[in-house]
């Protein structure tokens, strides 16, 4: 969602990266990627020059590298890294990041005073605010003639945190005089919530924390008005005591359990609560009632026996996803984020199928308010959520294999066991060559003709290779018995 404050031609980048580093041999042929992109020739071998450029300026040289061989534009990577790094370099270097950690920190007294103490000229800034000021309005943040943040507390709170988490990361220094007591916060809220968060999570709330100490204390404005009653309901038994343990300054009442309550409530969001939290969002109509739409449709549809699924961590992950479409629905559009549809698409296109379907038809039933709107981020939240919850055998018909190698027994049952890591797939070993098998794996070429099976051979112990090939022709089959 952050991309849309980068500039055109680095958001081309992006998008030219990206579309190399999808491709399943991390290459494709010039014409095809300027069919795609809609670029020229020159604006082709433009593109690639200027990301090997910010790949030599960003240290980068080691992780990623584009050139050309014929008619092909191969990508070159040691997956230490993606391109969402890229894109937090592209963010990280940027005018408008720049200028927005500067209104954040009271530091900008003027597009010429701020573009002399950077050595940019003032046209640049001039020009860089002015775009990037139409951008963030679909945020919901403007940044105004006298250089403040306008718009509703919560949206300028989030847009600083995803910012600062993305481009800072661990590095805090950022919120010199605000870090002790958010890492006081957080000691009490794990203590609160029984558990230890993850790095992510509390790197995330680092920042929360701090940007929410930052700006109480710089515009004394709360998100007391922001929140509703019903929300901060849900967590109210959490607080009681602990509101004097987590207090913001000098917060009480009502402008502190506020604050409380998007605090905890980014917890849940990670999956973070205890029973008695997925009790009160089970007795939430409007919450739960999303979730029964959501089954019913889902058992309905792929004709799933419900009694061989987990049907409450289907509900409470269900409860949790739909409390954000209720009382975070800008928050979770502002954490949309790309992903490769093609391989949810190629891999479970059950899921996949109906997953999209069910989100266009939200839109014409009361019990789906808000699901439409909120498309990008749950369309990943529903198929993650299905792919793990639902056992395989009950969406995909069975992959028959016949496994056969020549350093006997042992080796097969070991290769059979690093099988594992497909359980995402139905697949099911046979002992012998039947009827109903459909690959054989060995290590010695046979005749599929004579077979009448196809087969995938492998050296011993395979290869990398080998698992992607092998992982390769199961989908096929897959996809030619869906």
């Amino acid at each position: 969602m952050l991309e849309i404050l980068l500039d055109k031609n680095t958001v081309r980048k992006l998008n030219f990266f990206r579309t190399l580093e999808e491709s399943p041999s991390l290459s494709e042929r010039a014409k095809i990627m300027m069919d795609k992109l809609e670029m020229s020739e020159y604006l082709l071998t433009k593109t690639i020059q200027e990301l090997n450029h910010d790949f030599n300026k960003f240290n980068l040289t080691e992780v990623f590298n584009i050139y050309t061989r014929d008619d092909e534009i191969i990508l070159e990577e040691s997956f230490l890294a993606t391109s969402d790094y890229l894109e937090e370099c592209y963010l990280g270097q940027s005018h408008i990041c720049g200028i927005i950690e500067s209104i954040f920190l009271n530091e900008f007294i003027s597009v010429n005073d701020y573009a002399v103490n950077h050595f940019i000229s003032y046209p640049i800034i001039y020009r860089e605010l002015k775009h990037r000021r139409e951008a963030l309005k679909t945020l919901g943040v403007t940044i105004t003639k006298q250089f403040q943040f306008f718009g509703k507390e919560r949206d300028i709170r989030n847009l600083l945190t995803l910012l600062f988490s993305k481009i800072y990361k661990r590095d805090f220094s950022l919120y010199e005089g605000y870090r002790t007591k958010a890492t006081e916060q957080i000691n009490q809220l794990e203590r609160i919530f029984d558990t230890t968060f993850s790095e992510k999570v509390k790197t995330e709330l680092m920042h929360q924390l701090c940007v929410s100490q930052s700006r109480l204390k710089t515009t004394a404005k709360t998100v007391a008005d922001e929140v509703s009653q019903e929300h901060i309901d849900f967590f109210f038994p959490m607080m009681g005591f602990f509101s004097e343990e987590l207090r913001f300054g000098n917060l009480r009442g009502d402008d502190l359990r506020a604050e409380l309550t998007l605090v905890y409530s980014e917890l849940l969001r990670n999956g973070y609560g205890n029973q008695k939290l997925f009790g009160k969002l089970r007795e939430n109509s409007e919450i739960h009632q999303r979730s029964q739409y959501f089954v019913g449709e889902v058992v309905s549809k792929l004709k799933l026996d419900i009694t061989k699924i987990d049907v409450e961590r289907l509900y409470q992950e269900l409860d949790i996803i739909h409390f954000q479409v209720v009382y975070l629905p800008k928050r979770s559009q502002m954490i949309e984020r790309r992903i490769d549809v093609s391989y949810f698409e190629d891999t479970y296109n059950t899921f996949f199928q109906f997953t999209r379907h069910f989100i266009l038809e939200s839109q014409y039933h009361p019990e789906g308010k808000g699901i439409w709107e909120s498309a990008i981020f749950v369309f990943y939240q529903y198929i993650l959520l299905l792919i793990t919850v639902i056992p395989p055998d009950l969406y995909s018909s069975p992959i028959y294999i016949y496994v056969d190698f020549s350093l006997g027994k042992l080796y097969n049952d070991y290769i059979i066991k690093n099988m594992s890591i497909l359980t995402s797939l139905n697949i099911v070993v046979e002992s012998h060559l039947s009827d109903q098998t459909m690959l054989i794996l060995t290590d010695t070429y046979l005749e599929e003709a004579a077979l009448g099976v196809a087969s995938v051979v492998w050296l011993e112990p395979p290869r990398a290779r080998d698992w992607s090939v092998f992982a390769t022709k199961i989908l096929e089959i897959q996809k030619s018995e869906s």
